[in-house]
């Protein structure tokens, strides 16, 4: 399964960088890939995120993309965290260390929460005031800012 996803990553990111032009970064940012190569409506995408206020969890793990969300929760916290047909205000956004190696992104609304890990999930999509997600056997969902 490692092997898939290595690969997978890897088909990704030659197809990506064939039709992307150059992003430059400054020392204080890291890039990291969003989207799918099997869902077309979430064409991948190279995206930066600053360093600064890096979360590093009690296993060592970090998980760059997701430390946006992270040290920018409170943009979040009073938004809305949308699943299928389910919606409830966001209360909390956290990261929590799984095992010796492992993270797991943690959405808590009021009615209900979402989650992934590092291994079952990824971010599809980064646009303005929405954030699209998706776990493995829960499907697409969705962070909104309050308003």
């Amino acid at each position: 399964m490692k092997t898939t996803l290595l690969f997978a990553l890897l088909m990704a990111m030659s197809t990506f960088a064939a039709s992307q032009k150059t992003i430059e970064t400054q020392p204080a940012e890291v890039m990291y890939l969003v989207g799918s190569d099997h869902m077309p409506e979430y064409k991948i995408e190279l995206k930066k995120c600053s360093t600064k206020g890096q979360i590093i969890l009690s296993n060592g793990r970090t998980a760059p993309a997701l430390n946006c969300f992270i040290v920018d929760k409170k943009d979040y916290i009073g938004g809305t965290l949308i699943s299928s047909d389910n919606t409830t205000e966001i209360v909390d956004i956290k990261m929590e260390p799984l095992g010796e190696s492992g993270a797991k992104f943690i959405v808590m609304g009021k009615s209900f929460d979402m989650s992934f890990t590092l291994v079952d999930g990824m971010i599809l999509r980064i646009g303005g005031e929405e954030v699209t997600f998706h776990t493995e056997g829960k499907g697409v969902w969705k962070i909104s800012k309050k308003s």
